[in-house]
């Protein structure tokens, strides 16, 4: 089934002028507005996801060995502020994801992820002091040049 402009409808009242205005460029077709909107929900995914991610582990590594059963652990995990604010503002990643998803290829899209490793990696070893060998290192920039060979790609197929 698909989607045909002609059937587009009003936007309803409850939307905001800016949302009605967005919506009015998606119908005139204006490819500059909609290029820039994926790649801001990318963005926005890959920092909130990541610092989602740092949120957890630092939240996790104030959690004192808790000896017992399962449930124990998971009851200290899940009360630790740390870790929840961590899972929410993840969550809210994963909105933004969602909205990338949406707007773009995701044969482009889901490799880009790999920046999030790259992310992670300097950001864990400014903050929990984490090491990082040679041949890591020498991997993180391999995923490096991966993420930009890709962009290149699609601005020239863009173009």
């Amino acid at each position: 089934m698909g989607f045909d402009d002609q059937a587009v409808q009003a936007p309803p009242a409850s939307l905001n002028d800016a949302s009605h205005a967005n919506l009015e460029l998606q119908k005139s077709g204006n490819e500059s507005t909609l290029t820039c909107r994926w790649e801001i929900a990318f963005v926005g995914a890959a920092l909130l996801v990541v610092c989602g991610h740092l949120l957890i582990k630092a939240g996790l590594n104030t959690i004192p060995l808790i000896s017992g059963g399962l449930s124990n652990k998971l009851l200290a995990i899940i009360t630790q502020p740390t870790v929840l604010l961590g899972l929410g503002i993840y969550g809210f990643g994963t909105l933004c994801w969602m909205s990338a998803v949406a707007q773009t290829e995701l044969s482009l899209l889901y490799p880009l992820t790999s920046l999030n490793y790259v992310l992670i990696a300097f950001l864990s070893y400014l903050v929990f002091g984490e090491k990082i060998s040679l041949i890591r290192g020498s991997g993180i920039a391999l995923i490096a040049l991966g993420m930009v060979l890709l962009t290149r790609s699609q601005r020239k197929r863009g173009s």
